[in-house]
Formats: structure tokens, C-alpha cells, sequence
């Protein structure tokens, strides 16, 4: 998700081929927001596999937004809240390719949309 404290490098590419390419998927996509989080400085170049990601939120979540926090890896997450604003997230297995990525998601309470972050982690030991 794009927002003013995005770094242009870092950003994913939303998917949208094969089992992604329904239009109704796409809608979801170019409605979401910025997920209202500090500005995450996190190395995309992980050394720890799987590595961890943390969500550090602008203000303390309440209960219903913590709950409907999903978020999504290959093999599924943990997550861990440090606090009502912070959430470590961490993948169940190990990545194994060179480029994976975690994906978030929350109800924004706005109809249809939802809050959306993505981060690519790249191994540099494995091959293109």
C-alpha cells in the first residue's frame, strides 16, 4: 500500500494473474489503504529465517481491530502483540525462496475497504 511514508523501493506489486485476476479482487485492491502504521525501516535482506516483522501502530488498537488483524505468509504467521500498538509477526516455516513476502490486512470501518500492508523479504543466498 502506497502512502506518504512509503519508500518507493520497498513497495510490492499487488497480484493480479491467474487465480488473482478477478475483478472483483482488483476493486478490493485499489480500495485499500495505507495501514496505519509508524514508517517501517525494517532490511528487506533478512539474515533470521523466517524473519520478523514488526507493526508498530500510530495509536493503540482496540480490541476489535487486534482481533481482525490478519495477516499471511506461506505456511501461515505467528503473531505476537507486545503492546495494544505493537505486533510481531513471524512465519510458522522457514522462507525458501528468494523473494516472499508477508501480507496484512484489517477492517478500515469503512465499507468495502481495508487497511493493507505488504513487505517483500529477499534471501540473497538463494538463487534468482
Amino acid at each position: 500500500m502506497v502512502s506518504n511514508a512509503s519508500n518507493l523501493q520497498k513497495l510490492p506489486r499487488f497480484p493480479m494473474a491467474t487465480n488473482y485476476a478477478k475483478m472483483s479482487s482488483f476493486k478490493i485492491k485499489v480500495n485499500s489503504l495505507a495501514m496505519p502504521i509508524k514508517e517501517n525501516n525494517v532490511n528487506l535482506v533478512f539474515v533470521q529465517n523466517p524473519p520478523t516483522l514488526t507493526l508498530d501502530f500510530k495509536k493503540p488498537l482496540n480490541k476489535h481491530q487486534k482481533a481482525n488483524l490478519q495477516c499471511f505468509a506461506s505456511g501461515g504467521v505467528n503473531m505476537v502483540w507486545k503492546s495494544r500498538r505493537k505486533v510481531e509477526i513471524t512465519a510458522k516455516k522457514k522462507l525458501t525462496k528468494r523473494r516472499s513476502k508477508y501480507n496484512c490486512t484489517m477492517p478500515s470501518g469503512k465499507k468495502g475497504r481495508f487497511y493493507w500492508y505488504s513487505i517483500q523479504w529477499v534471501d540473497l543466498k538463494k538463487p534468482e
